[in-house]
């Protein structure tokens, strides 16, 4: 019906799935700094080898991350670099934070990680259109969660999870 097909749906990012940013503890205080909390950056991501980060090059202490704008979020989310490149993706495989450069995208049990990143991947064109600055190109939180989504069943994406799970975690194998 009117080009979705039956028994799927249309919805905004914002009613599917929850979207984070991130934040930088000031650097004026080294108490923030050389923590355990991973605090990935976008070069985290462009420099990376493959979509799978373990830890980040940037550490960050718990006080850094509680009185800064950076939030911890848990081991495969999918970070999404919004600004001058906008639409890098990196799975973290355990819980972390960004710096303001990311939307950081959280599955859920409708929403796996699997047709997430692929959603994402698919879609980056999109979010560069969106963009906007005069510096560099930066989509925000606000635009991206207004965002519409062509979702199939849930059954058809428990399925499709399912199937690809288990490519996703030979790639972060190997």
């Amino acid at each position: 019906v009117k080009g979705v097909p039956e028994g799927w749906e249309v919805k905004r990012i914002a009613e599917v799935f929850d979207v984070l940013g991130g934040g930088t503890p000031s650097t004026e205080k080294p108490e923030y700094w050389s923590g355990n909390v991973n605090w990935f950056t976008p070069t985290d991501i462009t420099g990376a080898s493959g979509i799978f980060l373990p830890e980040s090059s940037s550490k960050i202490s718990e006080k850094g991350l509680k009185e800064s704008s950076a939030k911890l979020f848990p081991a495969y989310s999918i970070m999404m670099t919004s600004r001058a490149t906008i639409g890098a993706l990196g799975i973290n495989t355990t819980p972390g934070s960004t710096n303001q450069g990311f939307i950081t995208c959280l599955p859920n049990k409708n929403m796996p990680y699997t047709f997430l990143y692929f959603w994402i991947l698919l879609n980056k064109e999109v979010f560069e259109m969106l963009g906007t600055g005069s510096t560099f190109l930066e989509i925000t939180k606000g635009t991206f969660r207004k965002i519409k989504m062509l979702l199939p069943k849930l059954e058809m994406l428990h399925r499709f999870h399912k199937m690809s799970e288990p490519m996703f975690q030979q790639i972060e194998i190997l």
